[in-house]
């Protein structure tokens, strides 16, 4: 078995993967140049949604600015949390057609509770690739 057998890949499209990014760039290319051909039947490649600011941890180096809930400064939009429906409102406006990618985010996506209905959701969209990042010292659901 060879090295590249041996390493896992995921399955969803990351621009960390030299292929994934080639492609991706080529297919934006004619945007790129002309910009005013992107029509709204033009499905995003990938969005990405900071469904809560909020996190168990409070690292050094976090540069999702977690801490904004005990921030008074923060922009309210940090002071959000996606609950199912304005999660089902965000992806109906992006659902003609629907994103190809939606990453779930945050502080620590796994914090907000109805994180499994939210995938639910989007895959029944249509949506191809559905992505989190954690820290993974949470237990799962």
């Amino acid at each position: 078995m060879s090295i590249k057998e041996l390493c896992y890949r995921s399955r969803v499209p990351d621009l960390i993967y030299e292929d994934q990014f080639i492609l991706r760039v080529g297919s934006i290319q004619p945007f790129l140049l002309q910009p005013h051909h992107i029509s709204p039947s033009d499905a995003l490649h990938r969005l990405t949604v900071f469904i809560t600011y909020r996190c168990n941890l409070s690292c050094s180096y976090c540069k999702t600015l977690a801490l904004a809930q005990a921030n008074p400064c923060a922009p309210e939009q940090e002071k959000l949390v996606f609950d199912v429906e304005s999660f089902q409102e965000l992806l109906s406006f992006y659902n003609a057609p629907p994103p190809e990618h939606i990453h779930l985010t945050g502080g620590e996506a796994s914090l907000v509770s109805s994180l499994p209905t939210m995938i639910q959701i989007a895959k029944e969209a249509g949506v191809k690739h559905v992505s989190t990042t954690s820290n993974g010292t949470l237990p799962s659901y």
